[in-house]
């Protein structure tokens, strides 16, 4: 019995570490010459009906903080915002997926035991157990959590070529604060896009 409430006691620690510790994004940028860039000195978001890409976007609920905030990011490059004739067209994409993590918790109970395979040569085969056990005191627990992802995605607007992508990738929780990991994405992700109007 005692046993038993330790285990569940240690799944909830493993639980409680994968929401807090998770707090991290993970930034990735394609890789684009600078001089490849340099013509473009104005921006304009790609507004609905103008793409198929872009029918998804009445659904965001955090569209315009997704656009602001990436606004900020940009004009801090010297970029400006202009709707009637942009040398680059933006647009974002956000998605949730399910993903399988595992951790591994110390183990309340004293007895452990394990095939731990063959050894040849002095040591012989056999199995481990008791001390000897080298996954002695570890539990293993899967568990499903969701990973957010942000990208920005950079066109030319006269030839409807994709120049740059970021994207920013976090694991979410409850408590995750969703405008400040938005705003955090978005400075870390246009950090990566190698322009400076000046």
């Amino acid at each position: 019995m005692k046993l038993t409430f330790l285990r569940l006691f240690s799944l909830a620690l493993i639980i409680s570490s994968i929401s807090s510790c998770k707090s991290n994004l993970t930034i990735w940028a394609s890789k684009t010459d600078p001089n490849e860039l340099k013509k473009y000195k104005t921006y304009a978001w790609v507004a609905p009906g103008d793409s198929a890409l872009s029918t998804r976007r009445d659904d965001k609920l955090y569209a315009g903080l997704i656009e602001s905030s990436a606004n900020k990011e940009l004009q801090k490059m010297g970029m400006k915002l202009d709707n009637k004739n942009p040398d680059a067209v933006f647009m974002f994409d956000t998605k949730i997926d399910e993903k399988v993590v595992t951790r591994k918790a110390a183990e309340t109970g004293y007895n452990a035991y394990g095939y731990g395979g063959y050894a040849y040569g002095y040591n012989g085969a056999g199995y481990y157990n008791g001390a000897y056990n080298p996954m002695r005191g570890l539990e293993t627990a899967s568990m499903l959590v969701d990973q957010g992802t942000l990208s920005y995605l950079m066109y030319d607007r006269q030839t409807a070529k994709l120049v740059w992508q970021g994207t920013a990738k976090k694991d979410l929780s409850k408590k995750t604060n969703i405008e400040s990991t938005i705003k955090r994405a978005a400075n870390f992700i246009f950090a990566k896009l190698p322009i400076n109007v000046k």
